[in-house]
């Protein structure tokens, strides 16, 4: 019982870390793309103002 417990508590916790370091991930691009896109200098500005 006390293996399966700690078998089920490790697989929730590193879960939980690829989790968070995706959304992590997100934040941060979606971030670097919106301050990009502020200053007319990111790729979405590029593909917007393109004919």
């Amino acid at each position: 019982m006390e293996g399966c417990l700690i078998f089920w508590l490790r697989n929730v916790t590193a879960t939980g870390l690829a989790l968070r370091q995706k959304i992590t991930f997100r934040v941060a691009f979606f971030v670097a793309v919106a301050s990009s896109g502020s200053t007319g200098s990111g790729s979405y500005s590029h593909v917007n103002t393109a004919p």
